[in-house]
């Protein structure tokens, strides 16, 4: 396969991983080694579009989904970040609310 632009990202090729929502989290929003494997693992892609991943505690609508808005959530997601970059790939977080459900 051969590189591809967006934007100004080099990607290694046009292969692009579209979000699954795992459902992987613990009750905290925090992701573990599961998830970081499971990203290292898809980073032959060029791009990870990320599973919805929650943006504040009112986003919340389905049990044991991701957050991304407090430190241990954040340090977490540092590590899935870190091992795709490892493997020369990307991956952009798919930011998430489930509108009135999470209310």
């Amino acid at each position: 396969m051969t590189e591809s632009q967006l934007g100004a990202q080099k990607l290694k090729n046009s292969m692009v991983m579209s979000g699954l929502t795992r459902c992987r989290a613990d009750k905290d929003g925090i992701v573990g080694d599961m998830t970081v494997e499971y990203y290292a693992q898809r980073a032959s892609a060029g791009l990870i579009i990320s599973e919805g991943i929650n943006i504040s505690s009112t986003a919340l609508g389905t049990y044991l989904t991701p957050g991304l808005f407090d430190k241990g959530q954040i340090d977490a997601w540092k590590k899935v970040t870190n091992a795709v970059h490892q493997r020369g790939s990307f991956i952009y977080a798919q930011l998430w609310h489930t509108g009135r459900v999470g209310h």
